[in-house]
């Protein structure tokens, strides 16, 4: 593919995906609506996100959601995956393995009963960091039974088995397989206590008293099972992987032989920094704005959807109940948790558990866990609600609220049933259906809950920067989270100058937000990171779509102009043109007017007449606003263009000259390559090249009887970019100027070539013409040699305009030069 590259580009409600022929033609292979998408780029990865309404048909609610598109560019043809989620960690479930026995006692004695562990399952990278720990799974060794509650015949789970590590029903991202994960994921780690005997949860016994620091804490995971994640997802395509862990009769694992005696706790690095929105791992995350500095991730302008978790995943279940008798419906069970956010308190409504009822005459008994969990450690209070035939009561609690403790290394939050605490007795929760009638839960209160499920379910929290560890950007526990001033973040990039000579952390990140521009000052070391922040302009970013890199200088559009910024210093290159009004100057020139009277010369007085640069500019109307504009760098010819949409042309800066001047092509979209700068026209799907130099033959509209229709011949103005003499601020005169090419000339019309001069960029007069007369056939000419220019000037535009078809211009000119007045006292 001649060294081209693979692109991905966006459009205003498209995304297209696709290859770049040698023409430099995109073939779209995939497309998708939307009107806002976020871009990830890491090494030959892309992620595509666009946040959309729409319903998770897996899921019971309606949410605010994510849709994901992962490609990777690495492979011969595109790989490319669409998922709908992140999964915050390995899908896990604790089933039970049936062993006859009959005898309660003797069950109980054997542990078969109250015989449980604490699971905690995470990912290791290729690195040796934990990530993405769960909280703990609480799983009976035999903590169910089946069968007649009347005649005594029982039968108790023995041991227990984790299931479904990959579930290939909600579409998530294990799916994409090696793709992703392969290359950051070394290891899936289950973490698992020495059994808990019956000893331990006896009804008398108080857990608190227990020390829950030490229940759940450093000490506790003591055994580690690893299964390698590379064979995980290459090798196994079924719906689930089974890990089965079982225990004998002397509670002891009989088919896994602990590989590693763990010496701490499993750490999970989302919980080393303290913030208002944290980016742990069961939340959907979206980030308006992110960059990759040092193989590290940078997310700014984030929000934090607060969905419900996965309910198989992250609630503990009632795990026994009696059964026998006929279901007459569900009861359900709902968790109401109030988080701690930064912008005050937020409620969200969880579904907990479905109990079936029993439509005979005794108590049917339903067995509770002896720990509530949340997977989020700013939850703070939590409310047990009942919900029979869609009548919602809080059940066997204050109703403020039971209150919830957070762990102090993982992101949970947890409550344990004490005497304090007595809505999860031990023996049990009593309901009875009596005759299928009336259901008497133990304790229950008749106030029901307010609850808005969907009211500030998204915490938005506008000036974090979050970055993440080195090379672990597709999970993505922040390693260091930091605030930007006080607003909106807007864009980030870095700058390889230094802010001041000598300071610590003198190479920083800048961050553009809506109140000014910030230096984000990182630790050369990077054993910090970010050392300190601090502010550098009150300046503020047009668009976000205008922040451009040339070299060591970070462009960018604004209020003020075109900035150009090396290290604290910003120069605004545009204050030669900004505010001029090309328009008057025009309309009072004579020689201009002998040429741009004619409809068939607007393309040229378009090109020479504009708005004010700030205007041009445009202000940001959000994210991409459409009034704004575009930056890209051409780093062939040293040239920044700036384009906007809304306009009929483009700014084009010649950093090699110091000039400014304009081309007819918008753009709406830079892409940058290896070496070089691409770009999308717009109403074109063609990659261009930037600077590079190729003929072009254009097609002109004539009839093929001339005479009879002239008028078909298209009226066609080509122009120079402004050139200089061999140095720059020198008046020169142009003694010869020649220019190749043929085309078709109407019958009677001429083909015109002009020069135009300036000197100061601002005022430009024709200095010398040449015509050539059309004869309706092709017209060849070859070393046109324009009349020596009139008088000298600094910069210079040669045009060649006139009724045309099928034209072919060679882009190479020959010019000599002669200098007037060069460095003279006068």
């Amino acid at each position: 593919m001649d060294d081209r590259e693979n692109f991905i580009f966006w459009e205003e409600n498209n995304l297209s995906v696709g290859y770049m022929d040698p023409a430099g033609v995109t073939y779209p292979i995939f497309d998708a609506v939307s009107t806002d998408f976020i871009f990830t780029q890491y090494k030959n990865i892309l992620i595509v996100s666009s946040v959309t309404d729409m319903y998770r048909k897996y899921c019971i609610w309606d949410a605010t959601d994510e849709t994901y598109l992962v490609i990777d560019t690495s492979e011969i043809n595109l790989d490319i995956q669409l998922y709908t989620e992140l999964t915050a960690t390995p899908l896990v479930a604790c089933s039970g393995m049936s062993d006859h026995e009959t005898n309660l006692t003797t069950a109980k004695k054997k542990g078969e009963f109250y015989g449980q562990v604490l699971i905690v399952y995470a990912f290791e990278t290729i690195y040796g960091e934990i990530i993405k720990h769960s909280r703990p799974i609480y799983a009976y060794i035999g903590a169910g039974w089946w069968g007649d509650p009347y005649n005594g015949n029982y039968n108790f789970y023995k041991g227990f088995v984790m299931a479904r590590i990959l579930n290939n029903a909600r579409n998530n991202a294990f799916m994409l397989k090696k793709t992703l994960f392969g290359k950051i994921i070394k290891s899936v780690n289950f973490y698992m206590t020495d059994p808990l005997h019956d000893t331990v949860l006896k009804e008398d016994n108080d857990l608190e008293k227990l020390n829950i620091d030490y229940f759940y804490g450093e000490q506790v995971f003591l055994e580690l099972y690893k299964y390698d994640f590379k064979s995980l997802v290459e090798n196994n395509t079924s719906v689930y992987t089974d890990f089965k862990l079982l225990m004998n009769s002397n509670l002891q694992f009989d088919t896994v032989t602990p590989s590693y005696q763990y010496p701490g706790d499993v750490t999970d690095m989302a919980t080393r920094d303290e913030m208002p929105v944290d980016n742990f791992s069961h939340h959907a995350f979206v980030a308006n704005h992110n960059h990759i500095y040092n193989n590290r991730l940078l997310l700014a302008d984030v929000s934090t959807s607060l969905r419900d978790p996965e309910t198989a995943e992250m609630f503990t279940y009632p795990t026994d109940k009696c059964g026998g008798g006929v279901s007459i419906g569900t009861h359900s069970l709902k968790l109401e948790i109030t988080l701690q956010s930064s912008s005050g308190e937020k409620i969200t409504l969880c579904d907990y558990a479905n109990v079936d009822v029993i439509s005979h005459n005794a108590t049917s008994q339903v067995a509770w866990l002896p720990v509530i969990t949340y997977p989020d450690n700013r939850a703070i209070r939590v409310r047990i609600i009942e919900d029979w035939l869609g009548a919602l009561t809080y059940f066997n609690c204050p109703l403020a609220g039971l209150e919830m403790k957070a762990h102090a290394l993982h992101n949970y939050s947890f409550v344990c049933a004490s005497s304090g605490n007595p809505f999860i007795p031990y023996g049990g929760v009593e309901f009875a259906s009596l005759k299928g009638v009336t259901i008497n839960w133990k304790g229950g209160t008749s106030a029901g809950p307010v609850v808005d499920n969907t009211k500030d379910n998204i915490i938005k929290d506008p000036n974090r920067v979050q970055a993440s560890a080195v090379d672990n950007v597709f999970y993505f526990p922040a390693l260091n989270s930091y605030q930007v001033g006080n607003s909106r973040v807007l864009a980030i990039s870095e700058n390889a100058m230094p802010v001041s000579t000598g300071q610590f952390g003198s190479y920083p990140l800048i961050a553009f937000t809506e109140s000014g521009i910030w230096a984000m000052n990182v630790d050369p070391s990077g054993a910090m990171f970010v050392t300190s922040i601090t502010p550098i302009s009150d300046d503020r970013l047009s668009s976000a779509g205008s922040l451009t890199k040339a070299g060591n200088i970070i462009l960018f559009a604004s209020s003020k102009g075109i900035g150009a910024m090396a290290g604290q210093d910003i120069q605004y290159i545009s204050q030669l043109i900004d505010g001029l009004d090309f328009k008057t100057k025009i309309y009072s020139n004579a020689h201009f007017n002998t040429i741009a009277t004619g409809a068939n010369f607007g393309t040229f007085f378009s090109l020479l007449t504009t708005t004010k640069l700030s205007s041009y500019i445009g202000g940001m109307t959000g994210i991409g606003g459409t009034t704004a504009c575009i930056m890209g760098f051409d780093p062939i010819e040293n040239e920044l263009i700036i384009s906007n949409p809304s306009f009929a042309y483009s700014w084009i800066y010649s950093f090699k000259h110091q000039v400014w001047t304009k081309s007819s092509v918008v753009y709406r979209r830079f892409l940058y390559g290896r070496s070089r700068t691409y770009a999308l026209r717009n109403g074109s799907n063609q990659l261009y090249i930037l600077g590079e130099v190729s003929a072009t033959t254009y097609t002109g509209v004539y009839a093929t009887d001339f005479a009879a229709e002239p008028e078909l011949f298209r009226p066609m103005v080509f122009i120079s970019q402004p050139f200089q003499g061999e140095a720059a601020d020198i008046y020169t005169k142009i003694e010869q100027l020649f220019a190749d090419g043929s085309g078709i000339v109407a019958s009677g019309k001429s083909l015109g070539i002009f020069l135009f001069s300036s000197v100061d960029g601002e005022s430009w007069y024709m200095n010398s013409a040449v015509d050539i007369l059309g004869t309706s056939t092709e017209l060849k000419w070859r070393n046109i040699q324009t009349q020596r220019s009139g008088f000298s000037a600094k910069y210079h535009i040669l045009m060649i305009c006139g009724p045309m078809g099928d034209v072919y211009i060679s882009p190479e000119m020959e010019i000599s030069f002669s200098e007037k007045y060069t460095r003279k006292s006068r």
